[in-house]
């Protein structure tokens, strides 16, 4: 029986004199030859001839107001722009739906109407969760909600600013 060990680095880098971003690269070292390493893949039993699949993980899903996203936040960029930016950089793609929506939330006496932007981004592993519910409640502090919709796999909360 082998020994496997995976070891993992962040780096942060300060933001430039014109930048607010910080910037994170991760360098991953490994003593676990290829054969021997195991990542779930719940698409495994479905490949096949003619076709490709990558297994992206499990999706993460959260809602913002889209008339919210037009404000102006870091480096004169609004807070859609910014966001763009983060997920492009962080998750390496995303995508996003316009909605319109209503609901009842608790304490609530009437139904509240509003147009969201839906975001959802995908990766294998719960590690990227708190960089990113650390994103969406600093978001919600800014364009001040109470707190953000969020999903991931099969689970969902509420992601309120600390």
């Amino acid at each position: 029986m082998g020994f496997s060990f995976l070891h993992l680095e962040y780096e942060l880098t300060r933001p430039g004199e014109n930048d607010t971003v910080w910037h994170r690269r991760v360098v991953v070292h490994s003593h676990v030859p290829r054969k021997e390493v195991h990542v779930e893949d719940k698409w495994f039993t479905l490949h096949g001839e003619g076709y490709r699949i990558e297994n992206l993980g499990r999706p993460a899903v959260f809602l913002l107001p889209s008339h919210k996203l037009q404000k102006e936040w870091r480096c004169g960029q609004t807070v859609e722009e910014w966001l763009r930016q983060f997920l492009l950089e962080q998750f390496g793609g995303f995508t996003s739906t316009l909605i319109p929506y209503f609901g009842f939330w608790h304490g609530g006496t009437k139904a509240v109407y509003d147009e969201c932007r839906r975001y959802e981004v995908s990766f294998i592993g719960p590690e990227r969760i708190p960089m990113l519910l650390t994103q969406l409640a600093t978001i919600a502090l800014h364009i001040e909600e109470d707190c953000i919709y969020f999903t991931a796999g099969q689970y969902a909360c509420l992601v309120y600013p600390a």
